[in-house]
C-alpha cells in the first residue's frame, strides 16, 4: 500500500474555489430561492467529528454501513439522505438507527435533485469534517484516519477524495485494474 499512489495530487484551495460556482438556473424556485441558499442549520461543529453523508439508492447499503462500523474508529456520525427508497431500504435504515444512537435520517423531498439532497445532509451535518458517500462502497481499515492525515498534511489542503479502480479521470488507480486483469488470466 503506497499512499502516494491511492491519494489524487491536492489542489490549492484557491483552485478548487474557481471550480466551484453555483447553477442558480437550476435550483428550483419552489424548492429554493437563488438567494435564498440555507445556512448551516449547526453554527458549531463538533471538533474531530466526522459526518458520514449516504445518499439512500442501492440494495448495498449493509454492507456500507457494516464496513463504516467495521473500520471507522474516529467519531463519526452518519445521515443518510432518503429520496424515496425502496421498502426494504428503509427497514435497513431504521434498524441501523436503532441500533446505533449517532445515525439519523432525513427525508428528502422528492422535487429536490441530488446536489440540493447533498446541500441539506451538509446542513444537518454536525461534524468538523464532512464525507459524502454512496451506500455502494464498502470502506476498509484506516480508511477515513488516512483520509485525515492526508487533509491534514498540507494546510492548503481543503478537500480530498479517494482513489478507485472504478472512478474515473484522476480518481482512478490503474494499476488495481492492470493487477485485478493479470489475475484473472489476461494477457499483460
Amino acid at each position: 500500500y503506497d499512499k502516494q499512489k491511492h491519494f489524487c495530487q491536492p489542489y490549492p484551495r484557491s483552485v478548487i474555489e474557481e471550480m466551484i460556482y453555483i447553477n442558480k438556473s437550476s435550483i428550483e424556485q419552489d424548492i429554493m430561492t437563488a438567494g435564498d441558499i440555507p445556512s448551516l442549520i449547526h453554527q458549531e461543529f463538533i471538533k474531530g467529528m466526522t459526518s458520514i453523508i449516504i445518499p439512500v439508492q442501492s440494495v448495498h447499503l449493509n454492507e456500507c454501513v457494516s464496513s463504516i462500523k467495521k473500520y471507522t474508529e474516529e467519531p463519526h456520525e452518519i445521515i443518510f439522505l432518503d429520496h424515496g427508497a425502496a421498502p426494504k431500504l428503509k427497514k435497513q435504515i431504521t434498524k441501523a438507527i436503532k441500533e446505533n444512537h449517532n445515525y439519523k435520517v432525513i427525508k428528502i423531498d422528492k422535487r429536490a435533485n441530488f446536489t440540493q439532497s447533498l446541500n441539506i445532509g451538509i446542513n444537518q451535518s454536525t461534524g468538523e469534517y464532512i464525507v459524502l458517500l454512496f451506500d455502494d462502497v464498502v470502506v476498509c481499515e484506516g480508511w477515513l484516519s488516512d483520509m485525515l492525515a492526508y487533509l491534514h498534511s498540507i494546510k492548503k489542503i481543503g478537500i480530498v477524495g479517494a482513489m478507485s479502480d472504478y472512478a474515473s479521470s484522476l480518481q482512478r488507480v490503474e494499476e488495481i485494474l492492470m493487477a485485478f486483469a493479470c489475475s484473472s488470466g489476461v494477457t499483460c
